[in-house]
């Protein structure tokens, strides 16, 4: 077996008289995404990539204003609109798992879009959240000159859009890397087989598997092979798109509630391959055996990832009945695993501002909290009536564990919100180190 962590173990400091540097420029608290919930929702580890509200990690500045955001490494700065143009200044780029895109629109007219339905030239990999400097499907929206949007991209793999009104000529292409642990080759040599075909990853650890030739994929959906399983709790993973049941056309008009008709209930393509040279990547958040395997070749091409119940870092709730955090300090690497561990009950973690004042989150990052974050319709469902707040006092009992995985870089203050004056603790989160940051190395030139 592999070293899991070979990535990560040096950057382990811990210790509560650790030193953070200041918070980000243009931080902002409040930002919202999608997440995972460590009860029995997803694969276990909360996530910043999934989550509340808007769902979708995005930050919209409709005025105007001064922004320090170009100075942070970890934001990439593209033009939309240069001098009336209708293209994005820088149209290619690479950057890392965790770090953000901002658009300035520098004139009128322009958006941006990655939504299936906005445009055929939008491309997203394989279930990851498409993204657009407007709300819902009004694709046509445009934003105003001299305003931003900004989006964190917890997600890797290439990405395509488009300012939605001119996209024949806007077309612009973010590559994020998967600052993977581990790597596995898809039929080395021609040869049907993974290599190597047997892993041990630690938990939030994230595996790539590159594709040497095409007509394979890579998938631990049930429903694919009678080979294939994954552990209780977890969700099942594949190179290909596992979401169905949506129409692909949601730009509206006459025929949109009869398309929609048609797609309601379309089937998963458990037989979609990847071409020569293409990879995915995916992020192991639950422990335990999954078996996967190129769903064409399902008897000879299989594969097994053991995930050890191991995260990077483990913070003590209320140490010896102290109101304290131990680490109260933290600095991590895109991907770690944080797991808090409560020695007493009546106590929470919650770096959602609503909590408390003392609770922040990098701007494009979404809060997360020892409790449910989510809100909605009430009891019936049905949208209508009052919706259900946040209980921002729920609290977790003695020996209860919390885990998140830390997807977007910057700096995080979080609370017990029943003792948030005590109670506070930090965590610097930095960019990728896996070696491959060709795209930092131009945006520091």
């Amino acid at each position: 077996m592999s070293d899991p962590n070979t990535r990560r173990r040096f950057l382990r400091h811990l210790g509560a008289g650790s030193a953070l540097t200041a918070a980000l420029a243009g931080e902002v608290s409040g930002a919202v995404g999608n997440r995972f919930q460590d009860e029995g929702d997803g694969d276990g580890t909360e996530d910043e990539g999934e989550g509340e509200d808007d769902g979708d990690g995005d930050e919209r500045d409709e005025t105007d204003g001064e922004d320090d955001s170009s100075d942070d490494p970890a934001v990439t700065q593209v033009v939309a609109g240069p001098d009336g143009a209708w293209r994005f200044e820088p149209e290619d780029f690479d950057i890392g798992l965790g770090e953000a895109v901002e658009w300035t629109f520098a004139s009128a007219g322009h958006n941006v879009s990655s939504l299936p339905g906005a445009s055929d030239r939008n491309r997203n990999p394989p279930n990851a959240e498409p993204f657009a400097s407007y709300e819902d499907d009004a694709h046509f929206s445009v934003a105003q000159e001299g305003s931003t949007f900004r989006h964190v991209f917890t997600t890797p793999g290439e990405y395509e859009y488009v300012c939605v009104p001119h996209e024949n000529t806007m077309v612009g292409t973010v590559e994020v890397d998967a600052c993977a642990d581990e790597t596995v080759v898809v039929a080395p040599d021609g040869n049907r087989r993974f290599e190597p075909d047997a892993l041990e990853v630690g938990l939030g650890d994230t595996v790539e598997w590159q594709f040497e030739e095409e007509g394979h994929n890579v998938t631990a959906h049930p429903e694919a092979s009678d080979n294939t399983s994954v552990p209780e709790g977890a969700e099942p993973f594949a190179s290909y798109e596992l979401l169905s049941g949506e129409g692909e056309d949601d730009r509206g008009g006459e025929d949109e509630a009869e398309g929609d008709e048609e797609d309601e209930g379309s089937e998963v393509d458990h037989e979609a391959t990847r071409e020569a040279d293409e990879t995915f990547a995916h992020a192991f958040e639950t422990p335990g055996t999954y078996e996967y395997v190129c769903a064409i070749h399902d008897k000879e091409m299989v594969g097994t990832v053991e995930v050890l119940d191991e995260p990077d870092v483990t913070v003590t709730v209320a140490p010896d009945g102290d109101l304290a955090f131990d680490p109260a300090s933290l600095s991590l690497e895109v991907g770690d695993v944080v797991r808090w561990t409560f020695e007493e009950e009546g106590h929470n973690v919650s770096a959602h501002p609503e909590a408390s004042a003392n609770a922040s989150v990098p701007e494009g990052a979404e809060p997360f909290a020892s409790y449910d974050l989510s809100s909605g319709a009430d009891e019936n469902g049905d949208g209508e009536g009052e919706t259900d707040e946040i209980d921002h006092e729920a609290t977790r009992e003695s020996v209860d564990t919390y885990d998140h995985r830390f997807v977007a870089v910057g700096q995080y203050e979080y609370v017990c919100a029943i003792h948030d004056e005590e109670m506070v603790g930090a965590v610097e989160v930095e960019r990728c180190s896996d070696g491959d940051d060709e795209s930092n190395e131009e945006t520091d030139d």
